[in-house]
């Protein structure tokens, strides 16, 4: 919230058939549209690591007021080189 000087966080954890989704949305200021794409900054790169170290993936959606990071695991996956 201090960051993105959001007056509004939402966190959303959802189990699927197949997979686990972690949502955080935000109604803050956001930041540049190539951050989270191919410009990522420390924190948003140590996340994507992280999803990807348990066979997922982070995504970045924005929006016209805030953002969504959004985390997708695969419920069979192990740590990578742990298989």
């Amino acid at each position: 919230m201090k960051h993105a000087q959001a007056s509004r966080v939402v966190v959303e954890l959802a189990e699927h058939l197949s997979l686990y989704q972690l949502t955080v949305s935000d109604d803050g200021r956001g930041f540049a549209q190539d951050v989270g794409a191919n410009g990522d900054t420390y924190g948003l790169k140590a996340m994507r690591e992280r999803a990807a170290y348990l066979g997922g993936r982070l995504e970045i959606l924005h929006r016209d007021k805030g953002m969504t990071v959004q985390v997708i695991i695969p419920k069979t996956s192990a740590p990578v080189g742990e298989e």
